[in-house]
């Protein structure tokens, strides 16, 4: 048994040899240190690596916000100098030279109105393409299946033509009783519901 914990260290007592639920020893008050003067939550050492580790945490989020702050105040100092630049342009600009650009601005501007209805009318025409397509087929399947039935039934002989007439017709009084069940079930629980609601 020894020999199989030989590379193990057991927990409890910190000895090779076995495992802590085969320890002899009694377990200690501090699972964090090892000792029996305090218990767990009263470990000094325990409270010192807490702390340590809280104020790694405090200081590397100090860190993080600091270097957000400054990436943030550098998109804005460069956000302010290139409105700054475009502010002096535009000033600088003579009337001709801003109508100008209005009217290309206003040009882009229609353009990408325009595009935009474009792809929109062919997004709807290839729909209603796919659409046309889809009916066409299901009639030319419809009309398909007619032409083997009729197909089918000119070849029937007098019996066969009896049997399909007496099983289309079974079928149908078969749904029709059905739905007469139904029917009545609903009418029933109708009463029901009624005669409950009914005070006595």
């Amino acid at each position: 048994m020894e020999a199989i914990y030989a590379d193990k260290k057991c927990f409890r007592c910190s000895e090779a040899g076995h495992e802590a639920r085969d320890c002899t020893q009694p377990p200690p008050n501090c699972y964090f240190c090892g000792a029996d003067d305090h218990e767990t939550l009263q470990c000094s050492a325990r409270k010192a690596e807490t702390a340590e580790k809280q104020a790694a945490d405090q200081e590397a989020r100090a860190a993080k916000c600091a270097a957000e702050k400054e990436r943030r105040e550098a998109r804005a100092g460069e956000n302010a100098a290139k409105q700054a630049i475009v502010r002096a342009a535009w000033a600088a600009a003579t009337e001709e030279e801003k109508a100008a650009r209005i009217a290309a601005a206003k040009a882009e501007r229609e353009a990408t109105k325009a595009t935009r209805t474009a792809a929109g009318a062919a997004k709807r025409a290839a729909k209603e393409s796919a659409e046309q397509e889809a009916k066409v087929a299901r009639v030319a399947e419809n009309v398909a299946k007619k032409a083997a039935l009729d197909t089918a039934w000119a070849a029937a002989t007098e019996e066969e033509r009896a049997a399909i007439k007496a099983a289309i017709k079974a079928q149908r009084e078969a749904a029709k009783a059905a739905r007469e069940v139904a029917k009545a079930a609903v009418s029933a629980a109708k009463a029901a519901q009624t005669a409950e609601a009914t005070p006595a």
